[in-house]
Order: structure tokens, then C-alpha cells, then sequence
């Protein structure tokens, strides 16, 4: 599962995600935003490899990536049976008015 969280909480601007794993081809795209709840990829077969990955927006920052099984977003170890959700925390980039 995926989850976002934003600063300020419950900004309705939509961020686009890509899970992507070489040796079973799978390349799942998909939105969220920080008011819906979060991503399910559905079944996906264990093994090591998966790579998360969130497109950039500008005026936002990405603060926090974090998995629930410690796994770091870009090599994701899925064991059978096993869910793991993967949080990304942005930050709004407020510009200084001089």
C-alpha cells in the first residue's frame, strides 16, 4: 500500500506514483492525494526489486519516503503473505516575498 501525507495536511493537489519491477514486468501508475485513502497494488508476487517512485512537483518537497518494513522505497522486499505500506511525506514550498 501506498500512502501520502502532506504539510500542509489535507492539500488536495495530486501526486503521481509508479511501482515498477523488472523481472515480472510489472508497472503499476496510479494518483494520490493527501485525502484519499491510501493505494492498494493489489497482489504482487514476493521477491526483492520493487522500486516506488513519486514524480516531482514543483512548489512541493519531498520530505520522508519510508516503507513499514524498513525496506528503502527503491529496493522493496516482499515476502509472501506480507503487506507492507510505504509512506511519502511532502512539504509545500511557500516562496519568500522580498
Amino acid at each position: 500500500m501506498v500512502d501520502k501525507v502532506t504539510d500542509p495536511a489535507g492539500a488536495s493537489t495530486s501526486f503521481n506514483f509508479s511501482l515498477t519491477d523488472g523481472p515480472s514486468n510489472l508497472n503499476q501508475g496510479f494518483s494520490l492525494t493527501d485525502t484519499t485513502l491510501p493505494h492498494d497494488s493489489g497482489f504482487i508476487l514476493p521477491g526483492s526489486g520493487y522500486v516506488l517512485t513519486e514524480t516531482a512537483l514543483s512548489g512541493w518537497e519531498l520530505k520522508t519516503a519510508t516503507c513499514s518494513d524498513n525496506s528503502p522505497v527503491n529496493n522493496i522486499n516482499v515476502s509472501a503473505g506480507e503487506v507492507i505500506t510505504c509512506t511519502f511525506t511532502n512539504d509545500q514550498v511557500i516562496d519568500a516575498v522580498v
